[in-house]
């Protein structure tokens, strides 16, 4: 058995949410562990290792996985197309400010200590590279057809999550009415990094994640999401916010004509 779908990007845009929602709806397959990184850093270990993972699979309709790195990684979307090229392909483009912010965030304790973001974007370039969606995006549209691809906006997922499933749902053929329970949770909120980064180090990641699930850590997520990000606020107008838009600018525009979607909010 090999996938029908694919999830290839982009990376800190609601992926992990999309996949737990996958994972509830009775008509799709993917497997147990997210990011198999077949099509970008395990294709050597051949097509038996790919298929095992969905060995699992009990004839539901959709059948697929969730990489998102697999829209960025040189040679991943060729890879994709020779061997599914009927596959359905959606991508999710988060504005590229906030998505390298994110990632940032997300690794600040173990990978950027000592640096602020916008020192980060300077030294590690990849920061901004992978927010460059318009180059990426015509890679994808020269190996597959526009209709085999979904391209969704970061922002239409938190202004209506029901809405967001259920345009992804019809475009994988399955049942676009279901409601998942994890609709309305909120996946990878980078609070508490330092004390995440630790428990992680010392093996206990695991247990971490358990607890994240656990109806006290879903309380915790749920009291300091709605804490304002003070120092995204204090920062907004800043001279090195602007520079680091502008670098995103003409891409943007760009991103804007291939996907024929007004995306002047990022600018």
């Amino acid at each position: 058995m090999l996938p029908n779908f694919l999830g290839i990007g982009a990376q800190r845009a609601g992926t992990t949410w999309v996949y737990n929602c996958l994972r509830e709806h009775p008509d799709v397959f993917v497997p147990e562990k997210k990011e198999l990184q077949f099509f970008s850093w395990h294709y050597q270990e051949g097509l038996t290792w790919y298929e095992a993972y969905f060995s699992g699979h009990a004839g539901e309709k959709a059948v697929g996985e969730v990489t998102p790195n697999y829209l960025n990684v040189p040679g991943a979307i060729p890879r994709i197309a020779q061997l599914l090229p009927k596959a359905r392909l959606f991508v999710i483009l988060r504005n590229p400010v906030d998505r390298a912010r994110s990632s940032y965030r997300l690794l600040r304790e173990s990978k950027y200590q000592g640096l602020t973001f916008h020192e980060a974007c300077k030294h590690y370039r990849y920061l901004i590279n992978l927010g460059m969606y318009a180059a990426q995006m015509e890679h994808v549209y020269s190996h597959f057809d526009q209709e085999h691809v979904k391209v969704f906006l970061y922002d239409d997922l938190q202004r209506d999550p029901r809405e967001f499933l259920s345009k992804l749902f019809a475009f994988l053929g399955v049942n676009p009415a279901f409601q998942p329970p994890s609709t309305n949770e909120r996946y990878n909120q980078v609070r508490f990094a330092r004390l995440q980064d630790f428990l992680v180090k010392a093996g206990a990641g695991r247990p971490l994640d358990s607890f994240k699930r656990s109806p006290i850590g879903q309380w915790l997520k749920r009291r300091y999401a709605r804490k304002p990000d003070t120092a995204r606020t204090s920062m907004t107008a800043s001279e090195e916010e602007l520079s680091l838009k502008a670098k995103f600018h003409g891409d943007v525009l760009r991103l804007q004509d291939i996907l024929k979607r007004d995306l002047s909010a990022w600018l």
